[in-house]
């Protein structure tokens, strides 16, 4: 984001979450897991 975030929602079904900002954006995260043998 270009500016301070306003708001932060957790998904209660995933390791995922929403921000917005005063920028006007909502940006989705994701937490990606590598696996290694």
């Amino acid at each position: 984001h270009n500016a301070p975030v306003k708001c932060i929602v957790h998904s209660p079904t995933a390791a995922a979450f929403v921000t917005c900002s005063d920028d006007y954006r909502a940006r989705f995260w994701c937490k990606r897991t590598l696996f290694t043998d």
